[in-house]
């Protein structure tokens, strides 16, 4: 699926609030964390293109939940009550090191001494890509004031999080997650080399960052996106979609759909797993008339779904 396709709308938003745990579980697994997959995929690409390293060497990537369990374990699991999905960009585990995460730093005494000599730098870049440090702070000497406290308490602990934004989340705002990953990922970096007992290459990192902005903003940005995007870049969160407020809420017609249709496209049998993404199809294209309702709809696949032309109505529920 082409990441431009890709949104999140208000069933997505409301799918945390629902009470059908099994539904929900199976609408985590098969239908939102295929779609964060995607976008993690291209922020990786990008970082690769902008920074010019080996981006696997030292990184990987993480999910979750992940499902990775046996069938009686699964069953078991579809009792969990889920509050968010996220797929991440971690760094890997070797020899006993931790290689850092993004936007978020574990405990490492190193890393802090790190922040505190490059605040000011850090926190430009912080600025530019719209993350708070650690929820609050904001002015440079509060980051360096509370940096010399954490090591004082050895409290090593430091994170950057950006806020939310409304849905529904399009193109546009995932194309701006990304762009925060790539200009704050020299931080992440600089990280992995001092867990891995190197120098940071902190400079060297901003240097291939100024070189090359230009040309990434032209290649993923229109100009009046462009625009935007100098002029203010929206505070995001995507990768966490907690639920605040436990209500009941109405189960979303695509959920109903699919969980009737098991998760599966019904022209190929494909799943999520298999590197496709579900969609609705109307059975009686609108065009003919088709009305948009629970009986008139059938899981398709991506691949399949584009293949349907509007003159066919096969039931394939049938």
């Amino acid at each position: 699926m082409d990441i431009k396709e890709i949104i999140f709308d208000e069933e997505d938003k409301t799918l945390f609030l629902i009470n059908d745990l099994q539904l929900k579980a199976d609408a985590i697994r098969f239908s939102i964390l295929p779609k964060l997959e995607i976008i993690n995929n291209e922020i990786i690409s990008r970082i690769a293109e902008v920074y010019d390293i080996d981006f696997y060497k030292h990184y990987a990537t993480s999910k979750a939940p992940q499902f990775r369990l046996s069938k009686n374990q699964r069953k078991e699991a579809t009792k969990t009550d889920y509050t968010y999905s996220e797929v991440s960009i971690t760094g890997q585990r070797k020899d006993n090191k931790w290689l850092g995460l993004t936007l978020r730093i574990l405990p490492i005494k190193s890393f802090l001494i790190f922040f505190q000599k490059n605040a000011d730098l850090i926190s430009g870049l912080a600025s530019k890509a719209k993350l708070n440090y650690d929820f609050e702070f904001i002015d440079v000497f509060l980051i360096k004031e509370d940096l010399a406290l954490k090591l004082q308490e050895k409290e090593y602990y430091v994170e950057f999080k950006t806020t939310s934004f409304e849905y529904p989340i399009d193109y546009k705002k995932i194309n701006k997650i990304i762009y925060s990953n790539i200009l704050f990922f020299p931080v992440i970096n600089a990280c992995v080399n001092v867990a891995l007992g190197g120098k940071p290459k902190f400079e060297a990192d901003i240097l291939k960052l100024e070189n090359k902005i230009d040309q990434y903003l032209e290649k993923y940005f229109n100009q009046e996106d462009t625009n935007k995007v100098i002029q203010s870049l929206e505070d995001i969160e995507l990768y966490k979609q907690r639920a605040e407020v436990k209500i009941k809420v109405q189960t979303g017609l695509r959920w109903q759909v699919f969980k009737r249709d098991n998760w599966k496209c019904l022209a190929c049998g494909r799943r999520a797993e298999d590197n496709v993404i579900l969609h609705i199809d109307h059975i009686i294209p609108r065009s003919k008339g088709g009305k948009d309702e629970i009986e008139n709809y059938q899981t398709m696949c991506d691949i399949c779904n584009i293949g349907k032309s509007n003159k066919d109505n096969t039931d394939l529920r049938r």
